[in-house]
């Protein structure tokens, strides 16, 4: 029993600094978030940290693949309960435009965390965010029985890029959106939760008319 409770606790106590450094990047931007103070806002000390977490990329990586998960499985009950393709692609849209934070959290991936992770963390995540991608792809494949296998983890991986492209225009930098709007450059001035929708409808559209 003893090492339950012990296995129980070190569970709650990466969970509480999870939890943190979520919190905290709704007020913060990533680049502004030290492990220091994630340490200091959860209430343990910054060595105690380390033994859950080695590097900031890792809280963070872990929160991004905690909530990419959380993704697939909204569609894999989408899927369950498939209706048709407008109410799908609804669905995979509305759960990441209620959730900004995993979308800035998303786009820092790439460009900060990934590069900034050590190989075996990152090889790790990259591992564990495929398993999830090709698990919730068979889901789609049963739907669209059309589909060749691996095909649909390849919809969800497109659909992905697709989504975090439009985020970062309807999203940029304030000193970018500041340009766009003072000089009126319609063109870049994106509604993110209408276009991303009728974007990935299209592009879904698309796909599974080729496979017809």
């Amino acid at each position: 029993m003893k090492r339950a409770r012990d296995d129980e606790q070190k569970r709650k106590r990466r969970q509480t600094i999870l939890d943190t450094a979520w919190t905290m990047l709704a007020n913060k931007e990533l680049t502004d978030i030290s492990v220091s103070q994630i340490a200091k806002e959860a209430g343990i000390a910054k060595g105690t940290l380390y033994i859950y977490f080695r590097t900031r990329e890792q809280i963070f990586l872990a929160l991004l693949e905690d909530q990419f998960k959380a993704w697939l499985e909204d569609i894999n009950e989408a899927l369950g309960n498939f209706q048709s393709l407008e109410v799908l692609v609804n669905r995979i849209c509305g759960f990441v435009v209620d959730r900004p934070r995993f979308l800035s959290l998303a786009c820092a991936g790439t460009s900060i965390l990934e590069q900034n992770a050590p190989y075996e963390t990152l090889a790790a995540y990259k591992k564990n965010m495929a398993l999830a991608l090709t698990s919730t792809g068979v889901g789609v494949e049963k739907v669209f029985p059309n589909l060749p296998d691996g095909e649909g983890a390849a919809f969800l991986l497109k659909s992905y890029a697709l989504i975090l492209g439009f985020f970062q225009l309807a999203e940029p930098p304030k000193a970018i959106k500041d340009v766009v709007d003072r000089e009126g450059i319609s063109q870049f001035q994106v509604n993110f939760s209408v276009g991303v929708e009728q974007a990935l409808f299209q592009l879904w559209t698309g796909m599974l008319q080729s496979y017809r």
